[in-house]
């Protein structure tokens, strides 16, 4: 008798733990379909999720050259302008 008791306490955990792989199996495979088919289309989602692709790292390239040409720009301004009022 105790033999059947153990095996059908075995039986219960190993259905169970079978069960759970299934579920979250079904959840995983269901987030990736969703994430290709619609959600990696928004900008907002990739940053919150912290994806790197080609297009992100080309928008922070941009970024960085236009801010760093135009903080160039203006400091080559400021040195105009001091070297102007020093003439006069």
């Amino acid at each position: 008798m105790a033999n059947v008791e153990i095996q059908d306490i075995i039986l219960m955990i190993v259905s169970f733990l079978t069960s759970l792989a299934v579920v979250l199996i079904f959840i995983v495979v269901g987030w990736y379909i969703v994430w290709v088919a619609f959600l990696s289309r928004f900008k907002l989602m990739r940053e919150l999720l912290s994806v790197n692709d080609e297009e992100t790292s080309k928008d922070k390239e941009a970024k960085s050259l236009a801010s760093s040409s135009s903080s160039s720009a203006s400091s080559e301004r400021k040195g105009r302008q001091h070297v102007t009022s020093q003439r006069t």
